[in-house]
């Protein structure tokens, strides 16, 4: 009986050094598929029409405001024809001018307008393809306008309103693989006798074509 009390005691032991050896490999395994899970996911903004591109990273926690010097919020105290910024726009049907201004606006027009009605739109074709924590819309927005009026996918006019659409080619793609994710169409509607920007929208379909008619 001794003899069998002893071979269960040895027996016992050996499962918990084996438990042990266990915990330590498992250990680094567990804590870099943590670090895998918190990893922040870059995507690439790519302009076919440009070359042009802009990385995104979420999981950052850091906005980098690319609509001028100023954050989200500044428009909130500032005059509604405060300038954040000026863009070099094409030629298109009833506009010649050669800039357009994103001013703070209010809840019809301008960046407060975008800002309150479409950012969540903004991060959502982003939202397809990983996580958005981190990510500030307005670098999204920011691209995707300078895109649509400096290289436009399609434009038309609306002569009675006195409005000039322009729309823009975003492709999505995954850093560092190069991979495309998917792409969009951005549209971007421009005053022209304010030469200002009325809306931006992050449209999957450009709405340029036959809107105006």
């Amino acid at each position: 009986m001794k003899q069998h009390g002893g071979n269960q005691k040895t027996a016992f032991a050996i499962m918990i050094a084996a438990a042990a050896v266990a915990a330590c490999l498992a250990g680094p395994a567990a804590e870099a598929q943590a670090a895998d899970n918190t990893t922040a996911t870059q995507f690439e903004l790519y302009a076919p029409q440009t070359g042009e591109s802009r990385i995104l990273s979420s999981g950052s926690g850091i906005s980098t405001q690319s609509i001028g010097p100023y954050g989200n919020t500044y428009c909130d105290t500032a005059a509604s024809d405060f300038q954040l910024k000026s863009y070099s726009a094409t030629a298109a049907p009833g506009y010649t001018v050669g800039s357009v201004s994103l001013q703070c606006g209010n809840s019809a027009n301008g960046f407060i307008h975008i800002r309150d009605r479409h950012a969540a739109e903004w991060l959502g074709q982003y939202a397809k393809y990983g996580p958005t924590t981190g990510l500030d819309w307005s670098d999204v927005a920011d691209f995707d306008m300078k895109t649509a009026l400096s290289a436009p996918l399609a434009t038309s006019e609306d002569a009675v309103a006195q409005k000039t659409c322009y729309a823009g080619l975003i492709q999505i793609k995954e850093v560092p693989s190069g991979d495309v994710l998917g792409h969009y169409e951005p549209t971007v509607y421009v005053s022209q006798n304010n030469k200002k920007i009325v809306t931006a929208i992050p449209t999957s379909r450009e709405r340029c074509s036959g809107i105006f008619g």
